[in-house]
C-alpha cells in the first residue's frame, strides 16, 4: 500500500510540473486604459490558454478568450489603427479590441490595414512582457 501511495504522489508531482500562469499589461495612453494578456498552461505537455482583458478605467473591464497556442513562447502583436481601437495578431488569428466599450471580436480574415505595430506581448528573459517597438 505504501508503494502505491509513493507512486501516486510521484505521478501527481510529475503532472503538475510545468504548469504556468503569467500575465503582462500594456497601458494605453493613460493609466485608465489597459490591455492585459494572461497565459496559462495546466501541464507541461498542454497548450497555452490565452485571455486578454480590456480595461477602460471605471467604465468597463472585460475578459476575452483567444485561440489556444501550441507554440513554446506565444507572441501577440498589438497594432494601433485609430483612436480607441487596437488590432491584435496571434499567429494567424486577428482580433480587434474597442478600448472605449471593452469589446473584442475576432476577424474572419486578416484586416487590410491593421495600423502601426506598436509592440508585442512576448517572452523576454523568462517572463512575459509588453515590448514596445523601437
Amino acid at each position: 500500500m505504501k508503494s502505491h501511495t509513493v507512486l501516486f504522489a510521484s505521478l501527481l508531482a510529475f503532472s503538475v510540473v510545468g504548469c504556468s500562469n503569467q500575465a503582462a499589461s500594456f497601458l494605453v495612453g493613460t493609466s485608465n486604459h489597459a490591455l492585459t494578456l494572461e497565459l496559462s498552461k495546466s501541464f507541461f505537455w498542454s497548450n497555452w490558454d490565452l485571455e486578454v482583458t480590456v480595461r477602460n478605467g471605471q467604465k468597463c473591464q472585460r475578459r476575452h478568450i483567444l485561440e489556444p497556442s501550441y507554440e513554446k513562447s506565444p507572441q501577440v502583436e498589438v497594432n494601433f489603427p485609430e483612436q480607441n481601437f487596437l488590432i491584435l495578431r496571434q499567429n494567424t488569428y486577428w482580433y480587434v479590441a474597442d478600448m472605449k466599450l471593452c469589446s473584442f471580436q475576432e476577424y474572419k480574415q486578416a484586416p487590410h490595414q491593421p495600423g502601426n505595430l506598436i509592440g508585442a506581448f512576448q517572452n523576454e528573459g523568462g517572463s512575459y512582457q509588453f515590448v514596445k517597438k523601437p
